[in-house]
């Protein structure tokens, strides 16, 4: 089992309300994009955000906070993490990268977790955001890279509408 999956499952089993995003939470889609990350939304309150960073912290991935491109120093609390926007970057010595964001371009929490979808993957419960969301936080976040993988994730989302309204 891929450790991003094992993670993502323990995180379900410990209650917490998240969102995979980015291209990995399209690929729980079908989009065959590829990314190296894991950006997952989480809910933004404190008592969320402190079990996340204990859970993280347990499986052995070094935290980093970042703003706007720069290293935050010290290590922000929680209430600073979600109040100044700041992402948390959790990484270890093999590669395994996962961004926990508490804002997301053009997503709100709330809304998100409305539309969330749950799949089992390698017998781990895992929440991706819906495959709109996915693509409104692309368009919204105005990157280059993002633009990039628009047309094929709103073809894939057109095709699985399609294909839902033929199975209705």
């Amino acid at each position: 089992m891929h450790a991003y999956f094992k993670i993502l499952g323990k995180l379900t089993k410990t209650g917490i309300r998240y969102g995979v995003v980015g291209l990995m939470g399209a690929s729980f889609y079908g989009s065959d994009q590829t990314t190296y990350d894991l950006d997952i939304f989480v809910e933004p309150d404190e008592k969320t955000l402190s079990k996340v960073r204990a859970l993280l912290k347990k499986e052995g991935l070094a935290e980093a906070a970042v703003c706007g491109g720069e290293l935050v120093k010290p290590s922000p609390t929680n209430r600073e993490i979600i109040d100044k926007k700041i992402t948390l970057l959790f990484v270890d010595s093999g590669g395994l990268t996962i961004d926990v964001l508490t804002s997301v371009s053009g997503l709100d929490f709330k809304k998100l977790w409305k539309r969330h979808k749950p799949f089992v993957i390698d017998g781990q419960k895992i929440y991706a955001a819906s495959l709109e969301d996915i693509i409104m936080s692309k368009s919204k976040a105005n990157r280059t890279k993002d633009s990039l993988h628009l047309p094929r994730l709103r073809k894939l989302l057109k095709e699985k509408t399609a294909k839902s309204a033929q199975n209705s």
